[in-house]
Formats: C-alpha cells, structure tokens, sequence
C-alpha cells in the first residue's frame, strides 16, 4: 500500500504484473485494453478502496495555501527539432496529470539554461517539476534541491531525485551484443553531446558488450559530440576509411544523418556497413532495409513521468528511481553474417 495505507496504480500494477502505464489505462477507460483486463482492474481497484486522483485532490493542499494545479516540463531548445520523443513523452505528462485535475505548462530553455525555471518558481505557477532532459551539474537540479521543490528526472543522472527511464546502459549493452553475435567484428560508435547523461550511458552500455565479446575496445572508434549533419559526415568518412563492419548510431537522429550520408555515398546496408540505433522511429521502421533499434514507447514513459509526479504530491510515491520496458527490434540493417 502507499502513503497512510491508501492502495495506489503502482500497487495495482504489482497485483496483476503489469505496467503503471497500462493500469491507469484500464482505469480511465482509454487505450487498448483487453475489455476482460480492464474490468478486473477496475473490480480489483473497487474492492481494496482505490480512490481516482481527481477524487483526492483536496488533500494536496500545501500549508501555504491551494495549489497552482500546475506542473511545469522543462523542454532543452534541440528536442524540439531533433526528435519525435518530446512531443510523445509531453502527451504522455499531460495525459496523466490531467486526470488529477492538473495541467501542464512547459518551458522551452537553452542547454544550461535557468532563468525560465526561476521564472516559474519565483511567480508560484508551479507545484511540481518535470525535466525532460538533466545535464552533468545541472543547475536545474540545484535550483529545485534547494527551493525544496519537488520534480522528477526523466533519464538516469546520479542525481538523488526520483527517476524514470529506461535502463539505457543496459539496453545498448544488449543491442550491441546481438549485433556481435550476428558476426560483425569491427564496430564504431557515434554519440550525441558527452555532457548528457543519457548518451554517457548509452556508449558505457556498447562499450561493455565489446569488451565482453572481444576483451578490448579501441577507443578512437568512439566518436563523440556528433551534433550535425556535418559532424555525422566527417566521422563517417573516418568510420569508411577505417575497415568497419558496423555502427551503432547514439539516437534516432544521428541514424538519420548517417543514413543519408550512406546513401549518398552508395554504401549498401548492411553488406558494406550494418547500422543500428540507440532509439527507434518511423523513418527506421520504414527505411530500405529497416534498421535494427531500441524500441522506447516515449507516451508510455510520460505517462509513469506524469504519474510519479503527481504520486510525489499525495505523498504516495515509493520508488526514486522506476524503469519502464523497451523492446530490441532485429532488423535487415543488421542481417546475420553467420552461416
């Protein structure tokens, strides 16, 4: 049970193994769910006295007053360019918090930048904080640590904040190790910004599968801050020179960039050079061949962000840190050299 014995979606999702995300489906009446499942949650729900969150929403009062009823997301600029990720995650928070009577406002900010944030604390529009992205010594962070503002992290950070992400080093280390089962030998990296967490996690994750398979990796096969066409282009034509077999892409983007460079180049995939990508998308599901990548559902993830948000308010929050599935999707961009 949660908070002061009160049964919350995470109990329920315990009960019948499944995700946070698919309980509160079930329990708002949307998404596709099975009609049998979600009368057994709602049955489940009913008996063991779970109350909505909209139905709670006075006991969130603050000592100070009502509530703002307002969660801000805190948006870095590039997202809004470089990846479909934002717009479904931003849904998946809004979806969520919705259902607790609250809104969503976002704040789109530079890299390291903080006036927005402080903006939206010192006028109280705010009750709580989600950041879609934390950089190392993020001073986002050490603003909300020490106005005592809750917030949640989307993405790992050795921060001591509650948490929701994929296990990425993990989840590379497992892309990687199919791709050297398939019988490629000489493998290459290209990672976004090495300031962010994520893509630090993504190429320890790579790293850790080679050494694994081959005892060693050479590290100037490692191409870092591959922030533009351009830079994707140069470490490509290094990656040719260099007897490569395959590459593995740090997201959706950098696959992008590297596709259109090969293509250009004429270079088939995967008979010349087999790709993979740290996360998935339609151009790679769709791309001649589809190209191997970890599969995220972002509305998924935003809706168990949204969730631990608004749990964090009632009280009722358990876990810092929660993990929400992905999915390795095998593709022809990787096709086995094996006999």
């Amino acid at each position: 049970m949660g908070a002061r014995g009160r049964l919350t979606i995470e109990d329920i999702a315990e009960h019948f193994g499944l995700s946070k995300a698919t309980v509160s489906r079930a329990l708002s009446g949307k998404g596709r769910i099975s009609e049998k499942t979600t009368d057994e949650i709602c049955r489940y729900a009913e008996e063991n006295g779970y109350q909505s969150p909209k139905a709670r929403k006075n006991s969130m009062e603050t000592a100070g007053g009502q509530l703002s009823r307002n969660i801000a997301v805190i948006v870095p600029d590039d997202m809004l360019q470089e990846s479909a990720y934002f717009s479904q995650c931003l849904l998946g928070i809004a979806e969520s918090v919705s259902r607790a009577d609250f809104d969503v406002i976002t704040a789109v900010t530079t890299l390291y930048g903080v006036d927005r944030l402080q903006k939206i604390l010192e006028e109280g529009k705010a009750d709580g904080v989600i950041l879609m992205r934390v950089v190392q010594n993020d001073k986002n962070v050490t603003m909300l640590q020490r106005r005592g503002v809750p917030f949640v992290e989307i993405g790992s950070s050795g921060n001591d904040a509650y948490q929701v992400d994929v296990n990425t080093r993990m989840a590379v280390r497992e892309l990687t190790s199919h791709i050297l089962i398939s019988g490629y030998r000489k493998l290459a990296f290209i990672g976004g910004r090495e300031s962010f967490e994520v893509n630090r996690q993504r190429f320890v994750g790579f790293e850790e599968a080679v050494v694994s398979y081959q005892g060693s990796f050479d590290q100037s096969l490692f191409y870092g801050n591959v922030i533009s066409p351009e830079t994707c282009r140069q470490a490509l034509e290094s990656i040719l020179l260099r007897g490569v077999d395959a590459v593995v892409c740090g997201d959706d983007v950098q696959c992008h960039w590297a596709l259109d460079v090969l293509t250009m180049k004429g270079i088939s995939i995967p008979d010349e050079l087999a790709v993979a990508s740290c996360y998935n998308n339609v151009y790679l599901d769709n791309h001649t061949p589809p190209v191997t990548a970890i599969d995220i559902d972002a509305h998924a993830e935003g809706i168990v962000a949204g969730e631990t948000m608004i749990n964090i308010l009632q009280g009722a929050q358990k876990e810092k840190k929660v993990q929400v599935p992905y999915n390795i999707q095998l593709r022809q961009s990787t096709r086995s050299r094996q006999r």
